[in-house]
């Protein structure tokens, strides 16, 4: 059964053409507050903390079962990432977790796995050119290294066609 949500009142909608108030300007957005009403006359509204994500831990991609040498061999031969340990409650679902500077990246088993064609991870890397020649030597479908939007960037496939994107500034 679905509780019911206090509501959330909003500022009153300004004119065309007027200042719109702002608290602390675009870049306090995470930190707005929001004036919430507890629906009841005479009880005083208080104000919460909008909740808000903050950054990502991690990324998962999944994998068929038994692929796990296949992935070690991708993500860490090629990619440079170190496998760390699952905890002892998830390790016997099969999979494998990799860390590298900044990153967090799990491979979980999917029974009817398809690999992510579209969706995909984009990795900032050091030399983009180099990395999608070390990707082809494993799986030629990439892309030519393009520029877009400030970055040298190129689509590569791991050995289970998940897609990745390598992204060097320039």
């Amino acid at each position: 059964m679905l509780g019911l949500l206090p509501v959330v009142r909003c500022p009153p909608r300004a004119a065309v053409g007027s200042q719109v108030p702002t608290l602390g300007g675009s870049q306090d957005y995470p930190r707005r507050q929001a004036r919430i009403n507890r629906g009841q006359a005479g009880n005083e509204a208080r104000e919460a903390t909008v909740p808000r994500v903050s950054s990502i831990d991690h990324v998962q991609l999944a994998m068929p079962p038994g692929a796990e040498d296949q992935v070690r061999e991708f993500y860490v031969g090629v990619l440079g990432l170190t496998e760390v340990p699952k905890p002892p409650e998830l390790a016997n679902r099969g999979g494998a977790w990799f860390e590298g500077p900044n990153i967090k990246l799990h491979l979980g088993v999917e029974q009817e796995f398809r690999p992510a064609r579209k969706a995909h991870v984009g990795f900032l890397v050091d030399d983009v050119a180099e990395l999608v020649d070390l990707c082809r030597a494993q799986n030629p479908e990439t892309t030519d290294v393009n520029e877009v939007d400030g970055y040298h960037r190129a689509h590569a496939f791991d050995p289970l066609g998940n897609r990745l994107e390598f992204m060097e500034p320039i």
